[in-house]
Parts: structure tokens; sequence; C-alpha cells
């Protein structure tokens, strides 16, 4: 598997019917990356519904991009933007499972401190975001030792078939969150990347490739846009 990414305390939340299964028997439930977008719809506090898309916002008054309705075309005012969401199938189906990846530096507090040990304690912010993330508690957190964690799956996963990384947040108001280029090249980049309002959820994943998936030419991005939105 591959691990560009430091594990820090890690935390996975489960629903109730399936946390006896994984401390008894350690089993882990991977979820397409469509659910997660379609869950958004519904009101889940944990889901986004532009991941895995690929997001581009055009300056509307500045670029040769123009939308006509019945013939006429519409003008439009400085600062009027229109939004591209790409979201190719293959990226729907993608297999990840979710997980709180916490940071010493960041997220704790050191309370005490000799020369043999250092004792730390949870900020209060990071709490309250983990309390959000609990939905009011229909999700038990369950804290997992995260470098056995990896090397078990290490031990299952060949290492092109898998991969841990943090999320990567980003502003709903970024030109692009990721250029054509590196989608190309790393297609796989974009089951990493969330719109910046979920950033308090300090998401790492493990997404899961094709066992037959060895690079961007077995998959074309969409001649047409899933979506186009036009914001004043």
């Amino acid at each position: 598997m591959i691990n560009d990414t430091q594990p820090g305390c890690v935390i996975k939340f489960f629903e109730k019917k399936y946390v006896d299964k994984f401390i008894n028997e350690g089993e882990l439930h991977f979820s397409q990356l469509g659910y997660f977008i379609d869950l958004e719809n519904d009101g889940d506090v944990i889901a986004d519904a532009f991941e895995g898309s690929r997001i581009l916002n055009l300056d509307a008054a500045n670029s040769d991009i123009f939308v006509s309705i019945n013939g006429k075309k519409i003008d439009f005012c400085e600062g009027d933007t229109i939004r591209i969401v790409s979201v190719p199938q293959w990226v729907r189906e993608k297999g990840i499972l979710s997980l709180i990846n916490l940071d010493l530096i960041e997220d704790f507090d050191c309370i005490d401190y000799d020369d043999s040990r250092n004792q730390y304690t949870l900020k209060k912010s990071v709490i309250n975001d983990l309390n959000r993330l609990s939905d009011n508690k229909k999700r038990i957190p369950v804290m997992i030792d995260a470098q056995k964690f990896l090397q078990k799956l290490d031990s299952n996963f060949s290492k092109y078939h898998a991969e841990f990384k943090n999320v990567h947040y980003y502003s709903d108001k970024i030109e692009e969150n990721i250029s054509l280029k590196e989608f190309k090249q790393k297609s796989m980049e974009t089951l990493f990347l969330k719109r910046d309002q979920y950033a308090y959820q300090r998401e790492a994943r493990i997404g899961l490739k094709s066992i037959f998936e060895t690079d961007f030419k077995r998959h074309s991005e969409p001649r047409l846009p899933s979506t186009a939105q036009i914001n004043h």
C-alpha cells in the first residue's frame, strides 16, 4: 500500500452495529465514493457533494465562454463566475475508507512533561469537532493503533492497489482544485480532495484502486461537465 502520510492519533467513527465486528474481528467496510457524494443531498454531516470532482471556477466576464438561452446571449458582470464540476463515473465507483488523523502538534496541548514522558490532552476545538462527527452520538469513535493498522493493510493489499493519505481541503473560490495535467498524471488524487468547509473533519483516507488499473489511459475525462453553475 502506498503511504505518503504520517499517521498520528487515528480514529474511526462507526455506526453502532459495526463496532463489535471491528473490535472483535477487525471487519472494515469500504464504501464507493459515490455513496458519500449522494449523502450530502440527504443532509449528512460527513458528506461533500463535490467529492471526487474536478472543479473549475471561471471568470465569466473575462473568458471566452458564453451562455445563451433560447438563442439570446447572457451578459455577465464583473465578479460573475461559472463553476464547472466534472465527476467521472469511474471516480464514483472507487472504494474509500474514511478515518480521522489527529496531529500531535496541531490538535493536542501538552499539559505536563518531564525527562521521561509528556502528557497531552485534546484541544477543546478538536473535541467539539469530533462531537459534530458523531452526528448526535449516532456514530461511535474507536481509537486505532495506526502503525499496526497500516501494517495489517499492507499485508492484505498490493503496494499499488491502495493508498493512505490525508484529505486536502480547498477553497470554494479556487480557480481549479486540480489541474488537467495533474488529473491525467495522478487521477487518484481526486479521491483525496474536499471543500474547506469540511476541514474540521481532519480526514485521512484509504483509497482503493482497481487491480487492473495502471495509469490514466484506462479512463478518460468526460467531454461535457457533469454540472455547471453560474454564480452572481
